[in-house]
């Protein structure tokens, strides 16, 4: 039998229907033994499966252990008699901040801040448990008329994930949340993220209360995903002129797609929210960080790699080179002939000294020839005894060191000597050459 008006569950009795979301149907009720007005939860028909019955009940147990005047109580648990899970909770009047936008647009700053500030205190409160929300949006953050202020009042942890519990929704991996106001990270993996996609969801939500509008736009959740990647959305300064620089830089940081980049906890977002509204007076704040704008990580310079990896091809090429010039001279050092040892004139002895005698006149130094740079062109052959011509007769013109000179005239060693290259034959004693003939 479906619920309706006067059904009864547990110790309460339904009274009328207040709305109706994707988990299930909210009523208000009138508890019978204490005679107070509460609103119960019971999931939806459509929604029975057993990953649901655990999120409900996941619920329950979760938001119980809170601690917080911010996060809605809960009373009791239990199953209808068809098998329906509900949720006993506070009975909450007011309207929600999704109502309070459409109809009033943009909030002032301080409004916004105070928003901000106890929605941070009940996220901060499930933080410190390991809950995480996951689906931070206005519509689940309820505004109670206190004559002044609003009161924050945080509901729906239908789908919060318990980091340190034994629960873990979302198994497969499904998509839980409401793209609008999802963390990059929870569009990637839903079962990787960490508190932080809560904190990022709180950003999106600031920049509705203090612009009216959302920051980012697209017709499908991957559309979504890639204006949260890219950073497409306009500064709050832009669209409602007027808006301190301070609280654009606040956005900044607070909308980095990746999670390290952000701020790190709910009171540190919370207080560098009101400094960047000049609601914080940052020297009665200690400990509090300054909003300036986000910078990237810096960079190091690719320089000094690059310096370094040429030098290395640098010492690699002179080794190469070195090597093959070691190899290749040693080969021509190779075909080259050596002087005999019977060919070399030993200095004459010196004579012994004369007592007594006047001293040696000085040696006379020869006069240097004068250095040809280039060899002549056609020198005339000079005529020589048969007897000392041996051999083909061959004239031997050595232009290039690394060729073996032919036998030019039978002698016993080619001579390579300056000024230009020259065939020399040795013969009783006395030095010949083809082309000059007989030599000093």
């Amino acid at each position: 039998m479906p619920l309706g008006a006067g059904s009864v569950v547990g110790n309460v009795r339904l009274e009328r229907e207040l709305g109706k979301g994707a988990m299930g149907t909210v009523w208000q009720a009138r508890h019978q033994a204490l005679g107070s007005d509460v609103a119960v939860k019971v999931l939806q028909r459509g929604a029975h499966h057993s990953d649901a019955h655990a999120r409900f009940a996941h619920e329950a147990r979760g938001v119980a252990s809170l601690d917080s005047p911010h996060v809605v109580r809960i009373f009791d648990y239990g199953m209808t008699p068809e098998g329906e899970p509900y949720l006993v909770m506070e009975l909450l009047r007011g309207s929600d901040l999704r109502q309070h936008v459409a109809n009033h647009g943009a909030l002032d700053l301080r409004a916004a801040a105070v928003i901000v500030r106890q929605l941070c205190t009940a996220l901060g409160s499930a933080h410190e448990r390991g809950i995480i929300h996951r689906d931070i949006k206005p519509a689940n953050v309820f505004l109670i008329s206190s004559g002044g202020e609003p009161f924050v009042k945080l509901v729906d942890f239908g789908i919060a994930k318990q980091v340190y519990g034994e629960m873990h929704m979302t198994s497969t991996g499904a998509l839980l949340g409401t793209p609008y106001y999802m963390s990059p990270e929870q569009f990637a993996d839903p079962r990787t993220i960490d508190h932080r996609s809560d904190l990022w969801s709180v950003a999106v939500l600031a920049y509705e209360c203090v612009t009216g509008r959302r920051p980012f736009a697209g017709q499908t959740p991957s559309a979504l995903c890639i204006a949260a990647h890219e950073r497409a959305y306009a500064a709050p300064s832009s669209v409602r002129p007027g808006l301190p620089a301070a609280l654009d830089a606040w956005f900044d940081r607070a909308l980095q797609p990746k999670p390290e980049h952000r701020f790190q906890s709910a009171m540190e977002l919370a207080q560098t929210f009101e400094q960047a509204v000049g609601m914080l007076n940052t020297l009665s704040a200690p400990g509090v960080p300054a909003v300036t704008q986000w910078q990237p990580p810096e960079r190091r310079s690719a320089v000094p790699w690059i310096i370094g990896a040429l030098g290395v091809v640098v010492l690699l090429a002179a080794a190469f080179f070195g090597r093959e010039y070691l190899l290749h001279g040693e080969d021509r050092r190779a075909e080259q002939p050596h002087k005999p040892k019977s060919a070399e004139r030993a200095p004459p002895p010196a004579p012994d000294p004369v007592p007594d005698s006047p001293p040696p006149p000085p040696p006379t130094t020869p006069p240097t020839p004068k250095a040809v740079t280039e060899a002549p062109k056609s020198v005339a052959p000079v005529s020589a005894p048969a007897s000392k011509l041996r051999g083909s007769g061959t004239i031997c013109r050595k232009s290039d060191a690394n060729k073996s000179c032919v036998p030019c005239c039978g002698g016993d060693r080619e001579y390579v000597l300056a000024p230009y290259p020259r065939c020399e034959c040795m013969f009783d004693g006395e030095k010949w050459d083809r082309e000059h003939g007989k030599l000093p």
